[in-house]
This record gives C-alpha cells, structure tokens and sequence, in this order.
C-alpha cells in the first residue's frame, strides 16, 4: 500500500490525506471519543507549509494550495468515507486512532492515506502530513458563510 505522506508525481489526490491531516489537527482538543465528531463534511479551505524555510515544505503547500478549495470528505458513522477531489471521487473506510493522534483513511482500490489529527472540533479539522512538511485545514460543511 501507499502512503500519501510522500509527495509524488501522481494525481493531485494524493494530497488528500495531507489536507485531511490539518483538519484533524483540532481533534486533539475537542474530539468525541471514538472521534464522533468528524461524522459529517469536510471542505478544504487552507493549506500551509510546516517550515517556511523548508523548500519540500513549500512545494508541497503549493501544489495542495491549487486543489485545496476542490477537496471534500465525507465521513459516516458507520466508518465508511466519500472523498472528492477536483471533482473525482473514491470511497473507503476511515479509522481514528484511540488517542486520536492518526486519522486513517483506506480507499476501495487499497492505497492508504495517513494523517496526523492535529485538531477536530465542531467547525474545523487540522491534518498534518506525516511527512510534516504541510497543515491542511477542513471546514465543516454550512459552518461557514
């Protein structure tokens, strides 16, 4: 299986994981145990490197910085997901690690993406690229004008 932490030449998708990452960022805080509170949607709204000295730091948050506002998760309580990506979309399964540190998300065709749950509350999800090179920030649906 492949990890999305690794920023590769594939479709933009593989930043997916990283933007998910930022949003569980908040989680840390403010997660429902058993990380109920990420049952909803999710729409990318911001992306930063880690480093701004970094230069992978900064070539990944640009490429994520043009298909950020393109994201979308959908998670279910039943542990399944809907993922979109400008405009594609993949199902899979997600898993939240008991500390709330990890969220996993594992895709229908088997690639795996991995996060760091930085933060989830009920308006905003942070994910960290397990890299540590790019924060992805969620919204949660209708939490925004």
């Amino acid at each position: 299986m492949k990890k999305s932490s690794r920023l590769t030449a594939r479709l933009p998708f593989g930043l997916v994981p990283l933007i998910a990452l930022l949003l569980a960022f908040t989680c840390f805080s403010a997660c429902k145990k058993g990380g109920e509170g990420i049952v909803k949607t999710w729409l990318g709204d911001a992306v930063e490197a880690t480093d701004p000295n970094d230069v992978e730091a900064k070539i990944a948050a640009a490429a994520f910085g043009s298909i950020i506002k393109t994201m979308k998760f959908e998670f279910y309580a039943d542990g399944k997901l809907s993922a979109y990506v400008m405009g594609r979309g993949r199902a899979g399964k997600y898993a939240i690690a008991q500390d709330h540190s990890t969220l996993t998300m594992t895709f229908d065709d088997g690639e795996a993406q991995v996060y760091e749950l930085a933060a989830l509350n009920e308006g905003d999800m942070y994910l960290k690229s397990t890299d540590k090179k790019v924060n992805l920030r969620f919204v949660a649906a209708g939490a925004r004008p």
